[in-house]
């Protein structure tokens, strides 16, 4: 049976702003080179219904134990 582990990074702020530095892009990479997929990416919103915070989920499958 194929498993998988999930890790989640937060972005504090990103949704806020314009991402014109592209901090997410060299998170995805830096996953990626590590074996992570992007699987999505959230927006959180506060109390007013403004978006602040980034979520992005990264998923990778775990080794079969032999």
């Amino acid at each position: 049976m194929k498993r998988y582990e999930y890790r989640f990074v937060t972005l504090e702020g990103a949704a806020r702003h314009h991402l014109n530095d592209k901090p997410h892009r060299a998170i995805i990479e830096e996953h990626a080179a590590e074996g992570w997929r992007l699987v999505q990416c959230l927006r959180s919103a506060d109390a007013r219904r403004h978006a602040n915070d980034l979520e992005l989920i990264f998923e990778r499958r775990v080794p079969e134990d032999d």
